[in-house]
């Protein structure tokens, strides 16, 4: 499809009205989805003042550009406010979030609201969770809280998909639930895995290297990390002892028990 015409695909999800919003940014640009043969970077401001009427709006709130290439060229100063000129998105595009902006230009760097410093404050507070045997600190930036769990010796990588202590709360109760014999829990993912993916582990193999048995497949994959979603659900991601040549090894299921797939990222 030609540039021009995905521009304009584009740009019908937003209105023809171009105002000026001062915004507050959390984080640079890291990303991008792909639309179409171009990319649409994307940030999402912890707060935008509309000028028109120096109304403050926090939470939900994204803006969206496009760009031919992989380099996306606004980057934004992480905590830094910017006046910049936008599109409001049309009520049914982008329903996740409540206010949506396809950004046009940026007019001015470190601009001054004494309403965004009340916010910053707030976003740099630590938000963390300690109940005796996780302890997790809230990342803002990525929406989520962290930490680790021991496993034998090692330290692994522990994730929740929620940024609210009470919802934080129920999971770790499934999970604790769920997980409370660890190893026969951990014993049933890796059999599924195995019964998911020798055959591909095998197709991977160089000529003249011997079969790999699903037993042989789960003895040898072991536990990296863990990421528990908002709806209970997980990704356990498990190494792959060098059968995929380093790509990791993902199993999907959720704390209820049932499992749905298991497949290699990376």
């Amino acid at each position: 499809m030609e540039r021009a015409k995905i521009q304009e695909l584009f740009e019908d999800n937003f209105l023809e009205e171009e105002k000026e919003i001062l915004v507050l940014m959390a984080t640079s640009t890291n990303g991008a989805a792909a639309y179409y043969d171009m990319w649409a970077p994307s940030n999402d401001p912890l707060a935008y003042v509309d000028l028109s009427d120096n109304s403050l709006h926090t939470g939900s709130i994204r803006l969206e550009w496009l760009v031919e290439g992989k380099g996306w060229r606004y980057y934004f100063n992480p905590q830094t406010a910017y006046r910049i000129r936008v599109r409001p998105r049309k009520p049914d595009y982008m329903p996740n979030f409540e206010h949506c902006f396809m950004l046009l230009e940026v007019l001015e760097e470190n601009v001054a609201d004494k309403r965004f410093e009340e916010i910053l404050t707030e976003y740099n507070r630590e938000v963390s969770y300690d109940d005796g045997d996780f302890h997790l600190i809230l990342d803002k930036e990525y929406k989520w809280f962290e930490g680790a769990i021991l496993h034998g010796d090692e330290e692994i990588e522990f994730f929740i998909e929620t940024e609210e202590l009470d919802r934080l709360k129920n999971i770790l109760a499934a999970y604790k639930k769920a997980t409370e014999d660890f190893e026969k829990w951990l014993d049933t993912l890796k059999q599924f895995a195995a019964q998911k993916l020798t055959k591909l582990a095998n197709e991977w193999q160089e000529e003249d290297t011997a079969s790999i048995s699903e037993k042989d497949f789960a003895e040898r994959i072991s536990l990296s990390s863990i990421n528990l979603t908002e709806e209970k659900g997980f990704i356990v991601y498990l190494y792959d002892d060098d059968m995929f040549f380093d790509h990791i090894i993902c199993v999907y299921g959720n704390l209820d028990g049932t499992l749905e797939d298991a497949d290699i990222e990376g």
